[in-house]
């Protein structure tokens, strides 16, 4: 009868800690598409394509961190901190999620359509991508990696 008992507890124990790990686990696999994290505020849509959107970096990083745009937009990033920038594609350091970049394509004839400043930004500067794919494109400061963003182009 005691080994009865233990049985069950060890499988209520096995199952609790089982769907735990389980409900973290796929809380992980996709970001939360909404703006509940600090300072990841979402800029509405309804614009025309090719219009324009601008994100400002501070000393606190992107302003808005998320931006959702249309294909053909332009980005402009506005350096508004005290340091310098480097706007690029994800992943640091290749910059080539976004299709057709990467930093080696940097000081090249394909820099233009690589998603990549390709150099520092100084303060007062800014630097302007226009999106020509579709999709969620995650960005950050190369010379912060810890500072990033999305911009969603529909």
């Amino acid at each position: 009868m005691k080994n009865t008992k233990v049985i069950v507890i060890a499988v209520l124990l096995v199952l609790a800690l089982g769907g735990g790990a389980w409900k973290l686990l796929s809380s992980r696999q996709a970001p939360p598409r909404n703006t509940d994290l600090p300072r990841q505020e979402a800029v509405p849509g309804g614009r025309q394509a090719g219009s324009s959107a601008q994100i400002t970096y501070t000393d606190q990083g992107f302003s808005p961190a998320l931006l959702n745009v249309k294909k053909g937009d332009t980005v402009m990033w506005k350096n508004e901190s005290t340091k310098d920038m480097w706007p690029a594609s994800a992943m640091h350091p290749t910059h080539a999620v976004y299709p057709g970049s990467g930093i080696k394509k940097c000081n090249t004839a394909e820099q233009p359509s690589t998603f990549d400043a390709c150099s520092t930004i100084a303060p007062g500067g800014s630097w302007s991508f226009k999106f020509l794919e579709a999709g969620s494109w995650k960005f950050h400061n190369h010379l912060s990696p810890t500072q990033f963003g999305t911009i969603n182009a529909e």
